[in-house]
């Protein structure tokens, strides 16, 4: 480095940067513009060359084309007394080799972002056909809050398609070599792809923690570029997402054929990674359950609480009513068999009976049928074997209704099945002759019980499945909205003021929008302002009067106080402004308020002599009518008492001082007053 190097041009030299093998950086000031710049001069080596000499100026003009947020813009490019210089931008933040060297280890989703930034820039710079070919954690620079990463040193970078595209060699390797491409390391003709394959060596990098190609010599670490793959390649740490793992493994491909064409794709896998990851740890970090989700359970057990009840009301209501149908129907038949059955139970023709009772048994209309004689016993029934038994009774039998000459109940059987018993008497003019117990199924009963609640359960969960999903949609859509507030205002809180919503949104979700908006235009006004007010009160402090200044000035105020006073005491009510302690600093404050007063009294001391005795003449014309004192105040006297003028302070002298007035001039201004 240039030990004794003096300014360059209007660039001033304030210090050392830094040292690489092609050029010397220094911190300079830009004279012109007034701005803090980085200065790239060549090293007096390279200068008797004339390739490097004119490579650093040429491909560093190329450069310059280039303004993008995230490279280091190039200023100005020259040549000063033999010596090519680069002016760039100066990045304050350290480089990315400074920070690994301290052992700084980064989260996978920092490295995406770092690595979106950074292709961001190369894929804009491929557009403009510049090829980098030294992509390293020397060049990569973060800004001073650590956030933003830029892309330096494009002195290496070349044209595609210009004259010198092929003329890198073996011999003349412009790079570092430890991160150069395989076809850049070869000498052959390089495009954008070189660069994502030196990209991707600092991402392994970062990734791993170990160098990808660790040759100690540049001929074997040219032959492990060419030829092989880096150790951990298939080793990465489990926490790297496997699409991460994906684009690494193709931008290391040692064909130029088989990695990305171009940064765009690049940027859209990392973009893609980016959110992913994002949206994981939000889901991690998150330590309570999303309000969609609250909705939608809170919204569900309640739909489905209610169809519960309903279902419940629904099936009460039609068992109540088709048992009544059904007691209703069992018991007009079991009526019309006991009228019909009522002559030959009096005759006591038993045959005749059980004809009738087979007969209507093969119709298979009811369960059993039991006839009785008047003592009980069985004379006909379905089952042959009950013939002749007495009537049977039932202990697991129900009441279900009981009215005057007959009884319903309802009986389980042993196979599962549920009758309903009708027991009604048979009667001959109003005498009983026997009795009748009939049984009828209550399987079809229980059957359309069944279809009716399975129907109804149907419904019901389609109802319950359809709010519940229409309310999760609905609920994630608005949580989404939220989470953009909640991003916005954490992209604010972390120093973007310029981050606003531009949601148009004609809903409660879009007034919340507008207030963040508006909120945030006034907080960033107020801060603006409360910028300009420290200067203004930076300002105001180094226009302040002096404190001798000042202590005159005080000494002055209490003898116009005194000489008010005495005014107030002989002024009549039209006087009454110069009367009183309130007018009197009243009157101070408008003549003296934001003056610098030795500005004011050297430019027009006849004006300040004039401000000064017009209280003195209002004075002198009321002491002339009340009091025999009028001789001091016809001979023009100023109203400040002499040991002020003859104060020390020569300075307070200039200030306060009145010269002497003519005393043509004083009756003239006495009697307009």
């Amino acid at each position: 480095m240039d030990s004794k190097l003096s300014d360059i041009g209007r660039y001033r030299i304030e210090g050392e940067l830094g040292s690489g093998a092609m050029a010397d950086v220094y911190r300079a000031y830009d004279t012109e513009i007034h701005r803090v710049v980085a200065i790239k001069v060549l090293k007096e080596a390279n200068r008797q060359d004339d390739e490097y000499y004119s490579r650093f100026l040429t491909e560093a003009k190329a450069a310059g084309i280039l303004t993008h947020p995230h490279i280091v813009t190039v200023y100005d490019v020259g040549v000063f007394e033999d010596k090519p210089y680069i002016v760039m931008e100066l990045v304050e933040g350290e480089t990315l080799s400074k920070r690994l060297e301290k052992g700084e280890k980064f989260s996978i989703r920092e490295i995406i972002d770092i690595f979106r930034q950074l292709t961001d820039a190369l894929y804009y710079a491929h557009q403009n056909g510049i090829v980098h070919r030294d992509i390293k954690p020397d060049n990569i620079l973060f800004s001073s809050d650590g956030g933003a990463v830029k892309l330096a040193d494009f002195g290496t970078a070349h044209r595609e398609g210009g004259q010198d595209a092929e003329k890198t060699q073996i011999g003349m390797l412009l790079g570092t070599p430890r991160y150069m491409s395989p076809e850049q390391a070869a000498g052959e003709r390089l495009d954008g792809r070189s660069d994502l394959f030196s990209l991707g060596v600092v991402l392994y990098e970062l990734l791993t923690g170990e160098k990808a190609f660790k040759s100690p010599t540049v001929a074997t670490l040219i032959v492990q570029i060419t030829s092989e793959q880096p150790e951990l390649l298939n080793k990465l740490p489990a926490e790297v997402p496997r699409g991460v793992k994906h684009l690494l493994s193709r931008l290391l491909e040692k064909d130029p054929a088989k990695r990305p064409p171009s940064g765009k794709e690049v940027i859209d896998v990392l973009n893609w990674e980016l959110e992913a990851l994002i949206a994981e740890q939000d889901r991690k970090q998150q330590k309570f359950l999303p309000l969609y989700v609250k909705w939608t359970l809170m919204i569900g057990t309640i739909i489905t609480v209610i169809l519960a009840l309903c279902l419940t009301v629904v099936l009460s209501l039609q068992t109540d009513a088709l048992t009544e149908y059904a007691v209703d129907s069992g018991s007009s038949l079991a009526k019309f068999i006991a009228t019909e059955s009522a002559i030959p139970v009096l005759g006591e023709d038993w045959i005749t009976l059980e004809s009738l009772v087979n007969d209507a048994s093969k119709r298979n209309t009811f369960q059993s049928l039991l006839v009785m004689d008047h003592e009980g016993v069985v004379r006909a029934a379905t089952d042959p074997k009950m013939i002749g038994q007495p009537q049977p009774i039932s202990e697991s039998a129900q009441i279900v209704r009981r009215q005057q000459q007959l009884e319903v109940s309802s009986e389980l059987l042993a196979d599962g099945d549920i009758v309903f018993n009708f027991s009604t008497p048979i009667l001959f003019k109003n005498t009983e002759v026997g009795s009748i117990s009939l049984g009828l199924h209550q399987a079809a009963l229980e059957q359309i019980k069944q279809v009716t609640a399975g129907l109804v359960l149907m419904v019901g969960l389609v109802i319950v499945v359809s709010v519940v999903v229409l309310l999760f949609i609905f609920g994630r859509v608005y949580v989404g909205q939220l989470r953009v507030l909640r991003r916005a205002m954490q992209d604010f809180k972390s120093g973007s003021l310029d981050r606003r919503i531009s949601s148009r949104r004609k809903d409660e979700i879009g007034e919340l929008f507008q207030l963040y908006n508006g909120m945030a235009d006034l907080i960033q006004e107020r801060l603006h302002l409360g910028s300009d007010g420290r200067q203004g009160e930076a300002t105001s402090r180094q226009n302040a009067v002096p404190e001798s200044d000042t202590d005159h000035f005080n000494a002055i105020n209490s003898n116009e106080a005194e000489s008010a006073d005495e005014v107030e005491r002989v002024e009549d009510d039209s006087t009454q402004v110069w009367s009183g302690e309130a007018d009197e600093d009243a009157d101070r404050t408008a003549l003296f308020t934001g003056i610098d007063v030795s500005d004011q009294v050297a430019a027009a001391p006849e004006e300040v002599a004039v401000d000064q005795h017009q209280p003195q003449k209002k004075t002198e014309a009321s002491v002339a009518e009340n009091s025999d004192s009028d001789e001091q105040a016809n001979k023009g006297e100023a109203l400040i008492p002499d040991k002020m003028v003859e104060d020390d302070d020569d300075d307070a002298t200039r200030l306060w001082q009145v010269p002497p007035e003519d005393p043509e001039s004083k009756k003239e201004e006495g009697s307009k007053g």
